[in-house]
């Protein structure tokens, strides 16, 4: 009977732990300040919108932790409202364990100071009907609370007349408009109990007014029941994406963890940071560039060298910390694409003024045309970004470089052999034609300067001329042997002597055959005739030509 009763206990004890798990729809730990989410298995979006870096903006040397991320500098202007996120997650009450959706979010510290600021996030969805599918369900907002000296803590109900969501006020936290120690808040929607309830470190964890708060309202707010509509509507919610407002005036908030998920909460903010470790990149830094240019800014880019495969190039950013101020958030994300290891990419403010330059669409694998966004002044320091983690950072992000001896202004700083080089402050200044016309020409461009052509005095346009043996083949020059026109060729082969052959003022060749030229029964598989052109003899292909005078 003992062995029984063990079997029995340790039967009962492995089905209790099996029951009470948490399924995550998806967590943001922010491990190494990323803000790349883990979307939980069976669960899907649409896009490539599970990145939150709306989180994170403006300078992030306030975090306390590595892994986290800190807002600043949003809604200064506008409405404060992010764009949406996780579109398609399309979540109804059939999609949840227990019929339970936990949303919670982990501060290390909230500034609320400044007028007008606010901490809002919300799931929003197709609810009521007139609502489209901006129906609010689910969500938290913070906003400083001048008449109370606190920070008002409020959570949304699902309520199936109001399209914002019910809002229930739970209570203030601290007391100032600055809350510095880590709170886990959350609220969890209840399909089974129809019930929204807000908690603080994890549900239950705090039982009793003020339930983690520094002060509640009362006990009816931290759990609302909804009324007869909203039940009646809630089996056919669905919730559909993601989105937040944030004014952050003059504060900012640090968040260490986001998460959404179902079945019985577990608060796993510490575990899910794990072992910060710097994700292997399969781009570099490889060289800073800013040429004087023919505007003064034109002559701006960042080179970049693929290490590795790189499968998708829109992982990787660049952030430029403007005269030192330690901001790595991201400037410019590439474009999707892809890039094979050795490829170099250059990242041009002005693509066409690169390709004059120093033939750029030439000499680089691929050029990206990245506009205003390459805007270092030659004493600014650059980082590279993988989703949104830095993987090399070109000098300090804390100094400015004026006066250095890594200064790059009107010049260049290249990689060798791991090392930097630069050509010296103003090397580029004045500007030259070209980089191979400067006193420094960017190392990845020496040897590769374009061969120099010198145009004949009969470049230009021709046609064949209609006389006998204008156009004959032979084993050698000047031989009709195998063939030559006659008198009556230019009758016969009328589309033939329509064609015509460009020889460029640069070294190009061209032939135009129009829309008919002649075909020959190997091209086409019937007798010779007139023909549309066959590729690849159809002159689409580029070619060049050499003139020595002679031949």
């Amino acid at each position: 009977m003992k062995k029984i009763y063990l079997i029995f206990a340790l039967f009962f004890g492995l089905s209790f732990n099996m029951t009470a798990q948490e399924t995550v729809i998806g967590v943001w730990d922010f491990v190494g300040g990323s803000t790349t989410g883990v979307i939980g298995e069976g669960f899907t979006t649409a896009g490539t919108n599970d990145v939150l870096g709306w989180l994170k903006n403006g300078d992030q040397t306030s975090a306390t932790d590595v892994n986290s991320v800190v807002q600043s500098g949003r809604g200064i202007t506008g409405n404060g409202f992010s764009g949406s996120f996780l579109n398609g997650l399309d979540i109804t009450s059939a999609d949840l364990v227990d019929g339970k959706l936990h949303v919670s979010i982990t501060y290390n510290n909230i500034d609320l100071t400044g007028t007008g600021t606010v901490q809002q996030l919300f799931l929003k969805g197709a609810g009521n009907s007139n609502f489209g599918t901006n129906h609010r369900m689910v969500g938290l907002k913070l906003s400083h609370d001048a008449t109370n000296s606190d920070i008002k803590v409020e959570s949304i109900v699902l309520n199936n007349g109001i399209q914002y969501g019910g809002s229930k006020d739970q209570g203030g936290l601290g007391t100032s408009a600055v809350y510095s120690e880590q709170i886990t808040l959350g609220t969890t929607m209840d399909f089974v109990n129809m019930t929204s309830t807000f908690w603080v470190g994890s549900p239950g964890e705090f039982s009793t007014n003020p339930y983690g708060l520094t002060s509640a309202t009362n006990d009816i707010n931290q759990s609302t029941s909804w009324n007869a509509a909203t039940q009646t509507m809630s089996p056919n919610a669905m919730l559909k994406f993601l989105q937040f407002c944030s004014k952050n005036g003059d504060g900012s908030v640090e968040i260490d963890q986001f998460k959404i998920s179902t079945g019985t909460y577990e608060n796993t903010v510490a575990s899910g940071d794990g072992e910060t470790t710097t994700p292997e990149s399969g781009l570099a830094l490889q060289g800073i560039i800013d040429f004087k240019g023919s505007t003064g800014t034109n002559g701006k880019a960042i080179h970049l060298l693929a290490t590795a495969d790189v499968p998708d190039l829109s992982v990787y950013a660049f952030a430029i910390s403007s005269n030192g101020n330690n901001d790595l958030s991201a400037d410019y994300t590439l474009p999707s694409g892809s890039a094979s290891a050795g490829d170099h990419i250059l990242l041009a403010r002005d693509a066409a003024y690169m390709d004059e330059y120093m033939a750029a669409s030439t000499i680089f694998s691929s050029v990206i045309e990245a506009g205003s966004s390459v805007s270092q002044n030659g004493d600014d320091p650059i980082a590279l970004l993988l989703n949104d983690v830095v993987v090399e950072q070109f000098q300090d992000p804390s100094t400015d470089g004026t006066g250095t001896d890594w200064e790059y202004t009107d010049s260049w700083a290249y990689k060798v052999n791991g090392a930097w080089t630069y050509g010296g402050v103003q090397c580029t200044s004045p500007a030259t034609p070209t980089t191979w016309d400067s006193d420094c020409v960017y190392p990845f461009a020496v040897g590769q300067q374009p061969a120099s052509f010198t145009a004949p005095s009969w470049a230009g346009n021709w046609l064949i001329d209609p006389a006998a043996g204008a156009l004959a083949v032979g084993p050698s020059q000047g031989s009709g042997q195998y063939y030559a026109t006659n008198e009556n060729t230019a009758t016969e082969r009328a589309c033939l002597y329509d064609d015509v052959y460009t020889f460029g003022d640069d070294g190009s060749f061209t032939n135009t055959l129009q829309d008919q030229t002649w075909i020959e029964s190997w091209q086409s598989g019937v007798d010779d005739a007139c023909g549309t052109p066959v590729a690849p003899h159809d002159g689409s292909n580029a070619a060049t030509y050499t003139y020595d005078e002679t031949t």
